[in-house]
């Protein structure tokens, strides 16, 4: 089974930020489980485009991580990397984030250590 929990960020700097997260229960909870997070700008995030898809996988000494669909907005793909460290290091599997956005002006005007830390919260570690 998955748990699924979604949470809605109060944004600073512009919309609300939408984190779904999808995480595996302790039934089949196993190392090689994998995470996913989505973060969009709407709380439907099937409406929106993929701006940046990132996976990452921790080791014993570091983590590893790499941009599989990537973007020319340099904050964007910054900001979805350490995310994914971030949360593939707390949990210890690995991990899969999806940023989406609508493609405005302001696509992700979002403060980066909120979100951040916003998002690892809602990682449980076990």
């Amino acid at each position: 089974m998955v748990k699924t929990v979604q949470r809605t960020i109060e944004n600073p700097l512009g919309s609300p930020i939408h984190v779904l997260l999808a995480q595996p229960e302790s039934d089949v909870n196993t190392s090689k489980s994998p995470i996913s997070m989505v973060i969009s700008t709407a709380a439907n995030p099937a409406n929106q485009s993929l701006l940046c898809y990132v996976y990452a996988v921790p080791t014993s000494t570091d983590v590893l991580s790499t941009v599989l669909t990537d973007t020319t907005d340099d904050t964007v793909r910054e900001t979805a990397v350490r995310i994914s460290k971030l949360c593939a290091k707390k949990s210890g599997k690995p991990f899969y984030l999806t940023i989406a956005s609508d493609g405005g002006p302001n696509k992700m005007n979002v403060d980066q250590l909120l979100l951040c830390k916003e998002c690892v919260s809602l990682i449980d570690k076990e």
